[in-house]
């Protein structure tokens, strides 16, 4: 059995398992909102990229929404909003499992929060060494009415390595087989998965939508250059609205594996997490 776990460096989460870094949860004081980088393939190398040159707000995997009430928290530019954590976090080390919990706010450009959240990280890694997971809880509490106009720039997003996007040799594949944006983009799912060449290797991602989520099955925002979310905001016709003091939770799984959808076994994992393991 692998072991895992985290530790506290500054304001810098690692979460170590067997003793390798798998991934570190960064929320500096500096950023816009906090982001998991590197995430560690077995190939040894972050199959993730932080901030690249066309988007440097696609921050490798993280949470952000624009149009908040006409508020941005995904963009960065000019009088954009911040996500910032306002504990300490609770570190969670559980032996097979490692990770933390802490709040956040979400603070318009002006310091309103509009939405006070906790997060729940937990990881660990898969049977025989066969691949890693990690499950990214949220609670989103409402502070006003809130409504989220249907927008591309939504919720849970992973941008992978350079090397790993369709555009450079990789594949998107969803749990209907479907591969590449054109067959992918909007379409629902239960899940999707990024694989590519890197460090002379096959490594992928794939990211599970919860079967109690909002819109589950969810759509799917992919593009071909590498980006990859579970979110229907995009393909709605109304506004997403959250009463005042209501409290909404997103659940997802993500799994980093080696070799491509079938070798990582993205569908076995799926049969796990939809069973409750």
């Amino acid at each position: 059995m692998s072991e895992a776990v985290s530790k506290l460096n500054d304001r810098r989460i690692d979460i170590l398992i067997d003793g390798e870094l798998f991934t570190s949860y960064k929320f500096g004081e500096d950023q816009s909102k906090p982001w998991f980088f590197p995430v560690n393939g077995q190939c040894g190398e972050s199959i993730t990229v932080e901030s690249p040159e066309d988007s440097p707000h696609h921050h490798s995997l993280w949470l952000g929404c624009d149009k908040v009430n006409g508020h941005d928290f995904w963009s960065e530019a000019p009088g954009h909003g911040r996500i910032v954590v306002t504990d300490e976090p609770q570190l969670l080390n559980e032996g097979e499992a490692a990770g933390f919990r802490h709040s956040c706010d979400w603070l318009t450009g002006g310091g309103v929060t509009l939405i006070r959240e906790v997060r729940t990280v937990k990881a660990w890694g898969g049977e025989d060494d066969d691949g890693r997971l990690m499950d990214f809880e949220t609670s989103l509490e409402a502070l006003e009415d809130i409504i989220i106009e249907p927008t591309e720039n939504a919720l849970f997003s992973v941008r992978v390595a350079p090397s790993i996007s369709v555009d450079n040799g990789g594949v998107v594949h969803n749990a209907m087989s479907d591969e590449g944006e054109e067959e992918t983009f909007g379409e629902t799912a239960f899940w999707c998965d990024y694989s590519g060449p890197i460090a002379d290797q096959i490594n992928g991602i794939t990211i599970y939508d919860h079967s109690d989520n909002p819109w589950h099955p969810t759509h799917w925002f992919t593009r071909d250059y590498g980006f990859m979310s579970p979110s229907s905001l995009h393909f709605m016709n109304v506004g997403w609205k959250i009463a005042a003091g209501e409290k909404v939770t997103l659940r997802y799984r993500i799994l980093v594996h080696a070799g491509d959808v079938y070798d990582g076994n993205s569908a076995v994992y799926w049969g796990e997490y939809a069973a409750g393991y």
